[in-house]
């Protein structure tokens, strides 16, 4: 994933431009119930929480575990990971 590897070496702006396209992308193709659009989400969310953009982090980590349930996927490991990164980032948001 390009856009995590951009993310990884703190080149924010270009990371979010590249899941911005690919969120977009999953959007035309009629693509958002699927785990991948929910992953995506999950990487963007972690990027906006990364930025201090926390309520957009809290509305990421919302979307991609809505998938997740959708796909009743409630017990894999990246719901679990969203559900925590989401109470983490409520927990940031509230200090």
């Amino acid at each position: 994933n390009i856009a995590l590897m951009q993310e990884e070496q703190k080149h924010f702006l270009e990371a979010e431009k590249l899941y911005q396209e690919v969120l977009k992308t999953y959007q035309k193709i009629a693509y958002l119930d699927s785990v991948e659009y929910a992953e995506t989400s999950q990487n963007y969310a972690g990027l906006q929480r990364e930025t201090g953009n926390l309520p957009n982090a809290i509305e990421w980590y919302q979307k991609a575990i809505r998938i997740y349930e959708k796909n009743q996927l409630q017990n894999s490991q990246s719901y679990i990971s969203a559900a925590n990164n989401l109470a983490l980032t409520f927990s940031e948001n509230a200090q």
